[in-house]
């Protein structure tokens, strides 16, 4: 009968095949390496020739042993490469059956056998591995891949132990993710590695692997906390790597010393090249999944923020919407607590902030009038914050992290906002011009921004910046059909002519209606001038919606070049006068004008012009507030000014009609008279 013996994966010889049996198919058997005559055979590697069993004290009774005694053995090791991994044996039921050419028959055979086996394994192994490839690529969780790849280890390498253990990037550790083979409190227990601390460690730190034959025997090997499960006594390392760099590395181990060759080495390289290309692709399905999912919020924050801000409705009302909408739209995808708007006047070079939170703290209009906070409206030239930065540069903004760093290579940066960690903004563009800025910051830790909210932010800004842009076209129209308006009405009120007296009073009373509804025209004045004999007369005045006394001095008539007063400048220079702001300071600089000191805010004036002639100013002011008056009003203020002196001309020209008809009413009745006188002689 012949038979042959494998090792399993506990190191046990066990009777696979067997042929020549002449009752039924035989028990299997088992043998520890040592016991018997196949186990001596496995232990030493040699070929044995037995020619009577009885007689050799290394023969082991088997359980056909009552049915058939052989008499003789021969047995040979089968070999995989330098490996022993089995026996081969032929016996028979007499002695001095076999001789030592049998014995080399017998070990030629086993030669090719375990060549044979050999083969097999591999083509086994490649099978094993490729479905282990293919079942990798499947999973799209990290967990999912750990189990499968320490599985197919155990599988493929007859062994009882395998782990994971993936580096932690920001300790740097190795940490076991997953372990199979190990009682719960043993896996539980395992600890961390250094890099190139015990066998782990070092293949991180030199990235090559490792075969480890006697644990024991290599000072690298560190069992820590493993203690109370027997020290393995065969290990084989792998590093799992994506492209160049190592992120983890895959163990199997054995209790028997010798139990792994290169060639395991080699299939679970393999492995681990498998298990750190689908951890790749996990990562990326991950990402995939993360920047499709933030796309599509993205898209979802743009599309609410357009219909929330495609309404018409009044502007300020329409602005407030869209401050509003645009914070909302962030607050989902990025950290807004500390966040503002900042809008910018390229003509005047001022920045105003209308949305400003802080600390997720909405800031009130009252608290922005405070100067030397981050959200005080500016000029253009007198800051140096970020929002100044970004109007200049006409760029978004993103410093994730070593902002201290950073802002010292930035010397035209002031930062009125202590501690700040990082930073990001954008500017809202129309085309090549910036109307404002949307900032956000972080005072408690870094790269809370990164480039994906930066390119969203970019986004939002854009879309915020057409539609204030829409609110601000459409206040204009909205301003200018009430301008032309005002202007319509002040000249249906004004076109029936009367006296200039009447026509004077008519004149405030229909500016005041016209223009109430866009300016403020409490205190307001109208001066004539008479060019001929260079005299202002102050024919109107009011303050605070009265009319003002003559009697006082301020309003006295004067000769032109008398006084240096802001009616002269508005006659001197034939064109209107805007003061927003800084009004004492605006004087001081002007050398042909001096003013009495009142407290005024800010000053309006326009010119009464006829036919490239003045005849008058109207003016206006403000004794509470700065900005009162802007562009737009003066332009107002001029079309009004040139109907009104239209109407003061026909009111002039009524008065002299109505003269020079009084005047010839009175010569025709002095002439009938006495005409009268000297009929009577006559007759």
């Amino acid at each position: 009968m012949a038979q042959s013996f494998l090792a399993d994966a506990d190191n046990m010889l066990v009777s696979y095949a067997s042929a020549g049996k002449l009752f039924g198919e035989p028990p299997q058997l088992r043998f520890k390496p040592g016991e018997g005559l196949a186990g001596w055979v496995y232990r030493q590697g040699q070929p044995l020739l037995v020619n009577n069993t009885a007689a050799d004290p290394r023969y082991k009774l088997g359980p056909t042993e009552t049915i058939i005694k052989p008499r003789s053995m021969i047995l040979a090791p089968l070999r995989r490469g330098e490996k022993i991994i089995g026996v081969v044996s032929a016996d028979f039921d007499r002695v001095e059956a076999f001789d030592e050419n049998d014995l080399r028959l017998l070990n030629t055979l086993a030669l090719h056998s375990g060549t044979v086996l050999q083969n097999i394994e591999f083509f086994e192994d490649f099978r094993v591995l490729h479905e282990a490839a293919t079942d990798l690529a499947k999973h799209a969780t990290l967990e999912q891949i750990y189990q499968t790849a320490v599985q197919f280890a155990i599988q493929t390498l007859h062994c009882k132990h395998s782990t994971i253990f993936m580096l932690d990037k920001k300790s740097g550790q190795l940490v076991a993710q997953t372990r199979l083979g190990l009682t719960p409190q043993t896996s539980a227990d395992l600890r961390r590695f250094e890099p190139g601390e015990g066998l782990a460690g070092q293949v991180i730190a030199t990235g090559q692997p490792l075969l480890i034959n006697n644990a024991a025997a290599d000072a690298r090997f560190v069992e820590g906390n493993v203690k109370p499960l027997a020290a393995p006594r065969s290990i084989i390392l792998a590093p799992i790597k994506v492209e160049e760099e190592i992120i983890g590395v895959i163990s199997a181990d054995k209790d028997e010393i010798g139990g792994f060759t290169e060639h395991n080495l080699k299939i679970l390289e393999t492995l681990a090249l498998d298990v750190g290309i689908a951890v790749e692709n996990a990562r990326l399905y991950d990402l995939i999944n993360n920047q499709l999912s933030r796309r599509i919020k993205e898209l979802r924050a743009v599309s609410e923020l357009q219909q929330k801000i495609s309404g018409v409705n009044p502007v300020e009302e329409q602005l407030q919407i869209i401050y509003d909408a645009t914070a909302a739209a962030m607050a989902e995808l990025m950290d807004t607590r500390n966040m503002y708007i900042a809008l910018y006047d390229e003509e005047t070079k001022t920045v105003e902030f209308p949305l400003a939170y802080d600390k997720g703290r909405r800031v009130p209009d009252e608290e922005k009038q405070t100067e030397g906070l981050p959200w005080t409206a500016r000029r253009l030239d007198g800051g140096k914050g970020l929002t100044e930065w970004m109007i200049r540069h006409k760029q978004p903004l993103l410093v994730a992290q070593d902002f201290e760093t950073w802002l010292q290579t930035e010397p035209e940066i002031e930062i009125l906002t202590e501690g700040v960690k990082c930073c990001l903004g954008a500017p809202l563009l129309l085309g090549d011009k910036v109307i404002g800025v949307i900032g956000l910051l972080n005072s408690e830790q870094e790269e809370v921004y990164d480039e994906n909210q930066r390119a969203l932010l970019v986004t939002l800004a854009g879309q915020a910046a057409i539609a204030i842009n829409n609110a601000r076209q459409y206040e204009l129209l909205d301003r200018r059909v009430k301008e032309l308006d005002a202007v319509r009405k002040f000249q249906a009120q004004i076109s029936n002519v009367g006296s200039v007296k009447q026509e004077l009073q008519d004149i405030y009373d229909s500016a005041a209606e016209a223009m109430s509804e866009l300016m403020d025209t409490r205190n307001m004045y109208i001066a004539l001038y008479d060019e001929k004999s260079t005299i202002i007369e102050f024919a109107l005045m009011y303050e605070v919606g009265k009319p003002v006394p003559r009697e006082n001095p301020v309003w006295n008539s004067r000769r032109f070049g008398e006084r240096q007063g802001l009616t002269e400048w508005v006659i001197r220079h034939r064109q209107p006068l805007l003061i927003e702001k800084n009004f004492d300071t605006w004087i001081e600089t002007q050398e042909d004008v001096v003013a009495f000191s009142m407290g005024t805010k800010c000053w309006l004036g326009a010119p009464m012009l006829l036919r490239d002639k003045v005849i008058g100013v109207i003016g206006l002011q403000n004794f509470e507030n700065e900005g009162v008056f802007d562009q737009h009003h003066r332009d107002l203020l001029m079309m009004i000014a040139s109907q009104a002196a239209i109407a003061i001309d026909n009111a002039y020209q009524y008065d002299l009609i109505n003269n020079q008809l009084a005047r010839r009413i009175k010569e025709l009745e002095a002439v009938s008279k006495f005409q009268q006188k000297i009929s009577s002689f006559s007759m």
